[in-house]
């Protein structure tokens, strides 16, 4: 239980109203019951640091007078070992680059959601844990993966620089998704799955390439889930030291995945192959939830092969479900079922040949 003296002051400056009222309640709902200082200027927040100990300060990038990089500059100066936070809407790339040179911890756009905002709480957390640093410059118990979501949360053009000891990778942001990325020699996905397993190091974020070729075509949800799925199976295969077989994340007993590699199709964000009246998935690889995904696609294909049976067009060849950000791809093969999603850049043709290969290669 924190008594007075253990809890941490939060200085907290922004000159809308709003902001001042709600995120007070927000920062009190940590677990370490934190004293929540607001105020409106850079003058009177400079004030408040010099009157009083602060833990955190957490500053808006957009105010009348003195604006929020002036008073990062003075307080980085004056007070180097505190931790700074920018919650700004300014979602401009020199900016952030500029507010990253004074050395703060964080920058993060002001959330919008339920989860963007879950996602702020647990980084500030982690910022005001009193712990050896052994993650990433700001957010020291967090993962290269939650870093990772912070970027794209911005939805800027940015190049994420990590140096993990003597190794250096960079990650290509474009409009908030992932574009590319590369570590020595390696590029693309399985750079970025390599960079997202490192535990520790600096990051910084650059300016964009606007010109970078687009090597990633998975959305950052569908790249996430792949590299949480790929780290499981390492560990998974460290502790059986087998390769044969295995269960997927939600404990769903999956086959061997030796017939066909599922990152080899362009734009691919999920796949979930069935096998006749077997309950559990054949294979599943980046589904957050198979078993669910599973009887979705088994209720759809009896549904559309019912219709089919009664305007005497036969058995269902072939599904999609085209949508804004995320298409999905049904097939029904000879003995399996097959559920594909794919990233929204996809066209109705490409999913549809994608979908054949996959037929091909389970058939084969």
């Amino acid at each position: 239980m924190n008594t007075m003296q253990d809890r941490p002051k939060i200085l907290l400056l922004d000159d809308d109203p709003g902001i001042l009222e709600l995120y007070p309640e927000l920062l009190g709902q940590l677990s370490c019951k934190p004293e929540v200082i607001t105020c409106a200027s850079g003058a009177r927040a400079i004030a408040l640091l010099e009157a009083e100990p602060v833990s955190l300060f957490i500053c808006d990038l957009n105010l009348p007078q003195m604006d929020g990089l002036q008073v990062l500059t003075v307080v980085r100066r004056k007070y180097p070992q505190m931790r700074t936070v920018v919650l700004s809407s300014v979602t401009d790339e020199q900016f952030r680059t500029r507010a990253y040179a004074l050395g703060l911890d964080l920058c993060f756009v002001k959330p919008t959601n339920a989860r963007e905002t879950q996602l702020f709480l647990d980084c500030i957390e982690s910022l005001l844990e009193q712990k050896e640093q052994t993650g990433f410059r700001g957010i020291q118990s967090k993962s290269m993966l939650d870093i990772i979501q912070l970027e794209a949360l911005c939805r800027n053009t940015s190049t994420l620089k990590v140096i993990n000891g003597a190794v250096e990778g960079r990650i290509w942001f474009q409009d908030g998704d992932v574009v590319d990325a590369e570590v020595g020699d390696v590029t693309a996905q399985p750079a970025f799955h390599k960079i997202i397993s490192w535990k520790k190091g600096n990051f910084e974020c650059i300016p964009g390439e606007h010109g970078r070729a687009r090597k990633i075509f998975s959305s950052i949800d569908g790249l996430l889930l792949e590299s949480a799925q790929i780290m499981d199976e390492g560990q998974a295969g460290q502790t059986s030291g087998s390769p044969e077989g295995g269960t997927s994340q939600s404990g769903v007993a999956t086959a061997p995945r030796k017939h066909f590699e599922w990152s080899s199709l362009r734009g691919l964000e999920f796949g979930l192959v069935l096998a006749g009246n077997v309950p559990h998935p054949l294979d599943a690889w980046a589904v957050e939830e198979p078993q669910a995904l599973a009887d979705w696609t088994r209720k759809t294909v009896e549904r559309c092969n019912a219709l089919g049976e009664a305007l005497h067009v036969g058995k269902l060849d072939d599904l999609m479900a085209l949508g804004l950000r995320t298409q999905v791809g049904v097939a029904q093969g000879a003995e399996r079922l097959f559920c594909l999603g794919f990233h929204y850049s996809q066209t109705g043709n490409q999913i549809k040949e994608n979908l054949k290969k996959v037929v091909d290669a389970w058939v084969s």
